[in-house]
């Protein structure tokens, strides 16, 4: 049930468009009463699939850096018990409502994907640093051909 759901969000323009228009609405109510804390960072790679790539350097680098002794840093994933490297104090279910609060209560957001989960957040509470690299010759965001509606109108 849950598969024909997400299927229906990625497939069908209406559904895409409620489902973009709720989680905007739902995520501005959320940040308005959500008061970021100014030493968390949140991280995550690839959509909470790995602990890679560049923001594990800068969480690597950042937890050796004797002026972020006193920051809190919690990793976003899929499926955090498969991390047993990361504290479970540090960890937090991407696909969650507690990750929706962590988001909004981290100040700074380090990722390289899209951490708000498809749905543009516009806060001005937030430094969001985007890691994502490539080169002009990649196919990138609306470049790319036959992407899912929702994705299509996100980027």
């Amino acid at each position: 049930m849950k598969e024909k759901i997400i299927e229906a969000i990625k497939k069908n323009n209406f559904i895409g468009w409620l489902y973009v228009q709720f989680l905007t609405c739902f995520y501005q109510i959320l940040d308005f009463f959500l008061v970021p804390k100014p030493k968390q960072i949140i991280f995550t790679s690839f959509s909470g699939r790995q602990f890679s790539d560049s923001p594990r350097i800068i969480f690597e680098a950042l937890k050796k850096d004797n002026k972020f002794s006193d920051f809190k840093f919690i990793w976003a994933f899929r499926n955090p018990s498969a991390f047993p490297e990361i504290d479970d104090s540090m960890k937090v279910d991407i696909n969650s409502f507690d990750y929706l609060v962590t988001l909004l209560k981290s100040k700074y957001w380090i990722s390289n994907d899209s951490i708000e989960r498809l749905t543009p957040i516009n806060s001005k509470k937030h430094i969001y640093i985007n890691t994502w690299h490539g080169i002009p010759m990649k196919h990138l965001g609306p470049d790319e051909k036959n992407l899912e509606f929702i994705v299509k109108k996100l980027v």
